[in-house]
């Protein structure tokens, strides 16, 4: 006798209780962490040139328009994927290789 099938609320349950919150929320904060350490890198550790520009950024990011934004927007939103795909790759489980 055939089943019935799920509805999808029932699979998306049973997939979510199977993701472990836990590491992607650890993966996001490093992933953050990294992105701050590269741009204090950028500076050359010099933290107070660093709050300066990042001052300086804010506030020409906040004046302008909407339309403006979305190339640095696109921009940071690449960054942050590359750096958080780095990241993920980086905490993957390790497997062992066999050959043979």
């Amino acid at each position: 006798m055939p089943t019935q099938p799920k509805s999808l609320p029932a699979v998306l349950i049973g997939v979510l209780r199977d993701v472990d919150f836990g590491h992607h929320l650890e993966s996001l904060a490093i992933t953050f962490t990294v992105s701050v350490v590269q741009t204090l890198l950028v500076f050359g550790l010099r933290v107070d040139s660093w709050m300066h520009e990042t001052a300086n950024f804010l506030r020409h990011y906040e004046s302008a328009s909407d339309v403006a934004r979305i190339p640095i927007n696109l921009v940071l939103a690449i960054a942050f994927t590359l750096n958080l795909l780095i990241v993920v790759i980086a905490r993957r489980p390790k497997q062992v290789l066999i050959n043979g």
